[in-house]
């Protein structure tokens, strides 16, 4: 009787790692935001960053790094903060590589804890980066409402970065 072939149970040639993520927020106020123009969020600390998006000396950037090219999900929010009022239309926004504005969001009038959030897709490849930013109606500090992070109340500005999908 000969032996019954056994099945190869030999190492994938690679294992796949955790998805391609960030998270990074401010935990303390932004001064320095002028009425009618765009300001980048200054992110102070990542909450998540598994393949080094973020860094403290370009701390407005979400970078993506070498081998990471594909389809990104971003998703910023922001929420106006205790004893700050925005008056006018004030717009949030996401721009890619300094120049093209990818999305935006409006409320007019904002009041204390309004909050806005936008999120899309995008391809991206390797050293393209996205910012997160602020045009408020109105010249004033931004005023953190959430300092303090628990797993259902990020702090603000919020913004992520998620590889979704790989490309060439």
């Amino acid at each position: 009787m000969s032996a019954i072939p056994q099945p190869s149970f030999d190492a994938p040639v690679s294992v796949p790692t955790r998805t391609p993520y960030v998270e990074v927020w401010r935990n303390s106020a932004q001064p320095g935001f002028t009425a009618s123009a765009f300001t980048a969020f200054s992110f102070s600390e990542a909450f998540v960053d598994t393949h080094g998006f973020w860094s403290s000396a370009a701390p407005t950037r979400l970078t993506i790094p070498q081998g990471l090219a594909g389809v990104y999900q971003y998703e910023l929010q922001w929420e106006e903060g205790a004893g700050t009022a925005f008056t006018g239309s004030s717009y949030i926004a996401v721009r890619s590589n300094g120049s093209f504005l990818l999305a935006r969001e409006s409320e007019a009038n904002l009041t204390q804890f309004d909050n806005m959030r936008i999120f899309g897709q995008r391809r991206m490849s390797a050293g393209d980066y996205i910012e997160g930013l602020l045009f408020p109606a109105t010249a004033a500090s931004y005023t953190n409402s959430h300092t303090s992070v628990s797993a259902n109340d990020p702090a603000s500005p919020f913004m992520s970065l998620t590889r979704i999908g790989a490309f060439p």
